[in-house]
């Protein structure tokens, strides 16, 4: 087998030109990908600026001291009006409003300037200013009324637009978080307060911050440079397993492999090279896409020796598929024209790079492409690189080499059985 095996090792370093665009492609698209798709999986977020237009029509003392006043006839005892009083001090709705939106947070999305309604329209028809947020009359007795009484809100806060966008949908999901944290820490104050139990924070749990990046403890986020890294090596793993099926093909055409069996070689000895031969360049491929990735992209800081003991384990157990890969592909040389075998290689490759992740990210497809791309090889291979650079579990990267190493078992099985025996070539 050893024979075999440099012959077709000699074979690749032949054709120098071809095993450098092998090994150069997949850096090129990484090196492209990672610098014109630097924010695809949102290690960056865009930044969503927006003007809007304040306008108050109502008047806050006016609509506490009516709010007051419909408490006398209410059937309330003096200390229950009293409190419901204080508390209507306290809970000026266009004062929580002007709260939010003068936040911190709030201003990093939006400059938000308070005018009169009439030079608002103005400024929104002009396409200037992405929507009005306007405080109808009779806005504070209503919210005071709901906040305090559990009263229907008869009066609502009011949004303003010319035309649909992804900022004024931002800003009725930021409104729309407010008004239900408001509810709700009204509802658990006076279920406290019920209960004996003296609230603490109040409404201003109610303004809590506003967008930025949410990560779940134990998970690592992966950059767009990892990905495009991880979905690039393996997808050219495959195409490295395809071009040693095609020498193959060369080999067959031009009677090579029929002077090998009058030497008294078995064809297993043949395929195995082949096999040996994909292992070691897929292997090449890898390890130098990781390397230069890691060095100019930063791709890994600081990371420990487990973790690269780990990606190695990883990368081995997937050459040795991409290995049986290519014996699958030797057999179907052998047992289809050229052109059919050509095509049908291509085809699985495609396939395979498609619902595994390397020509589009898998998050980006149904759920039914991703459960069927979870059980190809550099489907695999890829989800087991992303669950151990994002949470690096050992028994979770058992499971991993274990699946692909059953999967390289197999195809090497399957390829040697599918090659034709001596006198049916």
């Amino acid at each position: 087998m050893d024979i075999f095996f440099r012959k077709d090792f000699l074979t690749y370093w032949r054709d120098r030109k071809e095993l450098l665009i092998a090994i150069l492609m997949p850096l090129v698209l990484i090196f492209v990908m990672s610098f014109a798709l630097p924010n695809w999986f949102g290690n960056e977020t865009p930044s969503i600026h927006m003007k809007i237009g304040f306008v108050v029509e109502d008047d806050a003392a006016s609509g506490i001291a009516a709010f007051k006043e419909s408490l006398g006839g209410s059937g309330r005892t003096e200390g229950e009006i009293a409190a419901l009083a204080a508390a209507a001090d306290d809970l000026n709705p266009v004062l929580l409003l002007r709260g939010l939106l003068d936040s911190e947070e709030f201003r990093g999305i939006a400059e938000v300037v308070e005018t009169d309604a009439a030079a608002a329209l103005g400024q929104l028809e002009n396409g200037k200013w992405t929507a009005i947020v306007t405080i109808p009359a009779g806005y504070t007795q209503s919210g005071l009324g709901g906040m305090l009484l559990g009263q229907e809100e008869t009066v609502p806060l009011r949004i303003t637009a010319e035309e649909t966008s992804m900022e004024l949908d931002v800003l009725r999901d930021v409104l729309g978080d407010y008004y239900r944290s408001l509810n709700f820490s009204m509802a658990i104050d006076t279920v406290m307060k019920a209960s004996g139990f003296v609230p603490t924070g109040g409404v201003d749990a109610a303004l809590a911050p506003i967008g930025g990046i949410e990560q779940v403890e134990g998970f690592r986020i992966i950059t767009s440079s990892q990905y495009f890294t991880l979905s690039m090596s393996v997808l050219f793993s495959m195409f490295m397993a395809m071009t040693t099926a095609t020498k193959a093909m060369t080999e067959k055409r031009e009677h090579v492999f029929q002077r090998i069996l009058l030497s008294g070689a078995r064809p297993v000895q043949y395929v195995a090279g082949k096999a040996m031969s994909t292992f070691c360049m897929t292997m090449l491929q890898a390890v130098i896409a990781f390397l230069v990735c890691h060095f100019v992209l930063n791709l890994f800081p600081g990371e420990s020796l487990s973790f690269w003991l780990g990606v190695s384990a990883l990368l081995t157990v997937y050459c040795i598929g991409m290995a049986g890969l290519a014996t699958i592909f030797t057999s179907i040389t052998f047992r289809l024209k050229e052109d059919s075998a050509s095509g049908l290689m291509m085809i699985v490759v495609m396939v395979f790079g498609t619902l595994g992740g390397g020509f589009v990210p898998v998050y980006v497809l149904p759920d039914w492409m991703r459960g069927i791309g979870e059980w190809t090889p550099n489907g695999m291979a890829l989800a087991a690189y992303t669950d151990w650079i994002q949470q690096g579990i050992v028994p979770d990267l058992y499971k991993s080499t274990a699946l692909l190493l059953i999967f390289s078992v197999a195809a090497i099985i399957i390829g040697i059985a599918m090659f034709p025996r001596k006198g049916r070539i």
